[in-house]
């Protein structure tokens, strides 16, 4: 008898919703905050995968294995004083299983 785990748990973020600051002259690639989800299952059914969902940003992007999002270019307090992100976290399970939360990142001025 051979008994498998069966995707039976969605991935959950953890500390919801998620909030960050970051700098207007922050160099492209700067990391602004790093999300983290958790599945309760075992093996490639417990791994994460995350992205940026709904509208697309060109500001950020998320690294896919370890939930970082960080800058793409520089940004300009002036043009946007703020972005909300939409982060989904999908488990590798057969249907896989996901979650989203939302990041809201706050621009702060620099003397410029």
């Amino acid at each position: 008898i051979n008994v498998t785990d069966a995707n039976t748990f969605s991935p959950v973020f953890e500390n919801t919703p998620y909030t960050a600051t970051v700098f207007e002259d922050a160099p492209s690639g700067s990391t602004v905050l790093v999300v983290s989800a958790a599945d309760s299952d075992d093996g490639e059914n417990a791994r994460i995968t995350y992205s940026l969902s709904g509208e697309s940003l060109p500001e950020f992007t998320i690294h896919p294995s370890t939930g970082a999002i960080t800058t793409t270019r520089r940004l300009d307090r002036e043009v946007q004083g703020g972005y909300l992100l939409t982060v989904t976290a999908r488990d590798n399970g057969r249907p896989p299983l996901a979650d989203t939360t939302d990041v809201e990142i706050t621009i702060v001025d620099v003397n410029d």
